[in-house]
């Protein structure tokens, strides 16, 4: 653990923690709509946004890459993140677990990426860490929203943007509808790029 800490305190004095977000929303929405193009009739209304990873092709290829490559390069965001969180009302043992629980999440999308369900076993391989990403983020997201809301340098709205993302989280948990999840998707995205880019303008 120390050294992966002192690999993030390297990272983090070599380049801001909010270009690493924005980094890593990059990378994968550009692989994954190079990807969508790649595959003739795909629907975000019917197939599960996985289903990319196991399409024809180069399509295939670009999204897992994709994914692994964005969960490695947001991890020094996360880490930021939590790192920011500094008020007296902050307990800082709720906010070192936080963070924890947001570098499982990105290391299992990660795994995501490196178990494309091809085959049943590959499957339950690639749905079981799916499900710890869904959860790990929903509980990572409505945490740092809370916590959030206690630092001062930071404005309501980011909590309340936070919760709203939760919110998105929540719906597809409970729809499990193809289109849901592609929404949580878009939602990461921008809300990722959003905080990226607000802790940059702000010096935090």
């Amino acid at each position: 653990m120390d050294k992966i800490n002192n690999l993030m305190d390297i990272l983090l004095k070599l380049v801001p923690g909010g270009y690493y977000g924005l980094l890593s929303m990059s990378i994968g929405i550009i692989f994954t709509f190079l990807s969508y193009l790649l595959v003739p009739g795909y629907s975000m209304f019917e197939s599960f946004i996985s289903v990319l990873g196991i399409s024809p092709g180069l399509a295939a290829l670009l999204f897992n890459l994709g994914f692994i490559l964005t969960s490695i390069t947001v991890i020094p965001f996360l880490v930021y993140l939590g790192r920011s969180l500094t008020q007296e009302k902050i307990n800082e043992k709720i906010k070192k677990i936080t963070i924890k629980i947001s570098i499982i999440g990105a290391m299992s999308i990660s795994l995501v990426g490196c178990f494309p369900h091809y085959t049943l076993l590959l499957g339950i391989i690639h749905i079981f860490f799916a499900t710890i990403f869904f959860f790990c983020e929903l509980i990572f997201c409505v945490i740092y929203s809370i916590l959030i809301w206690f630092d001062s340098r930071f404005s309501k709205m980011q909590s309340i943007i936070g919760f709203a993302v939760s919110g998105v989280f929540i719906f597809f948990i409970f729809t499990g509808w193809p289109i849901s999840e592609w929404i949580v998707f878009f939602v990461i995205v921008v809300w990722v790029i959003e905080i990226s880019i607000y802790t940059l303008v702000k010096k935090i």
